[in-house]
């Protein structure tokens, strides 16, 4: 949530606090806005309680005397924690009521968002994307943006994301750029501008670039997290290690959500790559724990659980994840390591099927280790 609302400039009421009336619609949109800028995982979700609020208050009675503005405010909101609650069809309707109230770019921006969340391409194939009906939808909801406003802040790091996911790097470094002119204080628009250089070959330009970002954001453990990934995926991970450490002693530190447990996750790989197994679970438990919705961590130590035979534990992180699936793919997926964990609960209990089953990840994975000495492909199936 945080690098999501972060991409965004920040909304008020601008109403004295003095003068609002407490149960009031004004009130309960005041509270929910400052909840958001708090940036902890305690403030979105008394945010989100507030703005349930707000909306049933504008909705009960007569509303009429209501700034037509600041309910579409609270209605774009609304709509937005539904997004990130993974209900997108709801929060669709939501926002497009907040544009019959008062149109403004964000709403635009956030309906392509789930647009594009609905987009049916291969990553690998980005010239499918340009066919692909969602994503069509997803530019034409940022082109009635910019026709609302050419200048918003709102439009352009968005924008660029859309790009940047189908591997149209040029257009992406073009809205980057764009969203770095209009709003110098987006710090995900750093990032991602060193980011496609990386993605483009320009090593020293990437690096400049990241030094640059870190000097205008001292403070932010997401650049120097994201820095850390560019070097993990150069190999360098006594590098990378040090900025996920730094990243994540920066996190511990602010009050604020910031990159959350992203550098607990990527510190949790860097102890995989050294065959610390026993570390790799410790910063999973710790990253599930920082990070209530994150799937990722959750997904990474379902497996360590299996491999452990600890079923219940896993179980329980599966659950978990189940509960926060942002895609009907990401829910299959966690689905499926729950049957492969009932399965080895089974044959777990079985002697002899659990010596076989033991003997054949062995093979494999000898097979495995010798096909990437060997610099040849992997076995079918890893």
């Amino acid at each position: 949530m945080s690098s999501f609302f972060g991409s965004f400039t920040r909304d008020s009421v601008d109403i004295p606090e003095s003068e609002l009336e407490e149960g009031s619609f004004e009130k309960y949109l005041h509270e929910a806005l400052e909840q958001i800028k708090l940036d902890t995982v305690d403030g979105y979700e008394k945010a989100d309680v507030f703005l349930n609020q707000a909306v049933s208050r504008y909705e009960a009675g007569d509303n009429s005397s209501i700034d037509k503005k600041l309910a579409a405010l609270a209605y774009e909101y609304k709509g937005a924690f539904d997004f990130l609650k993974a209900d997108s069809a709801n929060a669709a309707v939501i926002i497009k009521k907040a544009l019959k109230l008062s149109p403004r770019p964000r709403s635009h921006v956030l309906l392509a968002l789930i647009a594009a969340e609905g987009t049916d391409f291969d990553p690998n194939s980005p010239n499918t994307a340009y066919t692909d009906v969602a994503y069509k939808e997803a530019l034409g909801e940022f082109q009635k943006a910019i026709e609302l406003d050419a200048n918003s802040k709102d439009i352009y790091y968005n924008y660029g994301q859309i790009f940047y996911l189908i591997g149209d790097l040029a257009s992406a470094k073009e809205k980057f750029e764009k969203a770095k002119e209009l709003n110098p204080d987006n710090v995900y628009a750093y990032i991602q501008l060193a980011c496609i250089a990386y993605k483009q070959g320009e090593i020293s330009t990437c690096q400049a670039l990241f030094k640059d970002a870190k000097r205008r954001f001292p403070v932010s453990p997401d650049v120097i997290n994201y820095y850390g990934e560019i070097l993990y995926d150069m190999k360098d991970f006594d590098g990378a290690e040090k900025q996920f450490d730094n990243a994540i002693k920066l996190q511990d530190a602010l009050p604020t959500f910031n990159v959350g447990a992203l550098p607990l996750i990527n510190k949790a790989l860097i102890c995989k790559e050294r065959q610390d197994i026993e570390s790799h679970e410790l910063y999973l438990a710790r990253a599930c724990q920082l990070d209530q919705k994150n799937e990722t961590a959750r997904e990474h130590l379902s497996v360590i659980y299996t491999a452990q035979k600890k079923f219940d534990e896993c179980d329980k992180v599966l659950d978990e994840a189940c509960a926060v699936a942002r895609s009907p793919i990401d829910l299959r997926r966690f689905v499926v390591l729950k049957i492969t964990n009932d399965l080895h609960r089974h044959v777990s209990k079985d002697r002899v099927l659990s010596a076989k089953l033991e003997q054949l990840q062995r093979e494999v994975a000898t097979q495995y280790a010798a096909a990437i000495a060997s610099g040849a492909a992997p076995p079918q199936g890893m």
